[in-house]
């Protein structure tokens, strides 16, 4: 494989989440159908897309799904352009959601190092045409990731794209638009090869194309690609901080941040609570960025200085509003849609007595995907008189908390 490419791991799964998911990574753990272009169902962080083969023909993505339990069925039902069923697609999502994360996250690191190198191989391929548009490629991370982007959203970076790099007019053989980019290329060029596209030229599709544009300089921004003053910033702080984690660090620190956030509630993407095996891979990254965004900080998933100390200070202050009995019996943010009524109801009741509201709402939210919760939804009206009554009781309950609140002083948030 190609290293020609010098985007990392870490920037290209920002670029992904952004584009792909809106910066939502848990709508990762379901098959979704984006109805644009050639795509068929798709599924994780990266979306990967059931039906793309890449540049060599084969399917990673099919052979993932195959070595986990998807028969011949469920793979031709998820090639297909749309149309499933509600209820199929419960049924697949429930296989998906059955595969243990570590695969999960194995696989998406492996789809990543992959797509890097593809970026390198379009680098090389530029080179053979022009080098030196190919080495203001490698001088420029923003331009290689909107390769790597175009690529996730139209298969692969093909020989046209490649010739355009590289300073060739090409006339694209879906519209007979003739494009050329600028000397050296940039970002934008790819967005002006885009629009000369099919799909990026159909006036049906400018929504979604203005919609993607935007994510993807959200992203930027978030990576301080956005303009010189944020790269020179962020290289300050990489300097400052070289003992920062990120995705990829392996060891007893990325296993004590892992339990700190594990602690204050956060999860991996099928909202189970987050693992702490030491390997800070994808749910360790997207746990990390939830909590710097409900705090505020830069959402890089990059654990600096700033982010360690915010965690060290919110646990702190969870242990204090917990108090010494803390362990007697199920805290909110150790629930789960497993846990049994019982414990929810210890932990509901403890969090109100603490005038934990965000305690509260997590139990909350972890019952309502229970198998009781979900039965209850399904009595209907009997579930509409239940829901009334909790309603009823969480206000009352939510009015004590304040109560406290008051009285205690502040209760801290995520």
């Amino acid at each position: 494989m190609s290293d020609s490419a010098t985007i990392t791991r870490e920037q290209l799964l920002t670029v992904y989440v952004a584009t792909e998911l809106g910066g939502k990574a848990v709508d990762s753990n379901h098959f979704s159908y984006a109805g644009l272009a050639k795509s068929t169902y798709s599924f994780g962080l990266l979306q990967f897309d059931v039906g793309h083969s890449g540049a060599d023909n084969n399917n990673p993505v099919e052979d993932f799904l195959t070595a986990n339990g998807f028969g011949t069925a469920d793979i031709k039902d998820l090639k297909s352009h749309g149309g499933l069923s509600r209820e199929k697609l419960d049924a697949l999502d429930a296989k998906l959601q059955a595969i243990p994360q570590a695969k999960i996250d194995q696989f998406t690191n492996d789809q990543l190092d992959r797509r890097v190198a593809d970026v390198g191989s379009a680098i090389d391929r530029v080179r053979a045409l022009n080098p030196t548009a190919a080495d203001a490629i490698v001088q420029d991370p923003k331009l290689q990731l909107g390769i790597a982007d175009y690529a996730n959203q139209f298969g692969h970076a093909g020989p046209q794209l490649v010739g355009f790099l590289a300073g060739k007019s090409e006339t694209l053989k879906t519209t007979g638009i003739t494009v050329q980019a600028g000397n050296p290329p940039t970002r934008e060029d790819i967005q002006t090869f885009i629009g000369a596209t099919q799909f990026g030229h159909n006036p049906a599709n400018a929504r979604g194309v203005a919609g993607r544009e935007e994510r993807f300089n959200k992203a930027m921004d978030e990576l301080g690609l956005g303009s010189a003053t944020q790269n020179q910033q962020r290289s300050a702080d990489s300097m400052a901080h070289p003992k920062s984690l990120r995705q990829g660090d392996r060891g007893e620190a990325v296993g004590i941040t892992q339990q700190q956030l594990r602690d204050l509630g956060y999860t991996d993407a099928k909202g189970k609570p987050l693992p702490v095996d030491n390997d800070f891979g994808p749910s360790t990254y997207a746990a990390v960025k939830a909590f710097q965004s409900d705090q505020g900080l830069t959402s890089d998933g990059v654990v600096g200085k700033d982010t360690a100390n915010a965690l060290t200070t919110q646990v702190d202050a969870l242990q204090k509003n917990q108090g010494p009995n803390a362990l007697n019996g199920p805290t909110a943010f150790d629930i789960t849609k497993d846990s049994s009524v019982h414990d929810m109801f210890e932990a509901i009741c403890a969090a109100a007595g603490k005038g934990d509201i965000n305690g509260m709402t997590a139990v909350g939210h972890a019952y309502a995907q229970s198998p009781e919760g979900l039965a209850g939804l399904a009595m209907g009206a009997q579930a509409n008189q239940m829901q009334a009554q909790v309603m009823q009781q969480a206000q009352l309950l939510q009015q004590q908390a304040q109560t406290q609140v008051r009285q205690q002083g502040p209760v801290m948030t995520r």
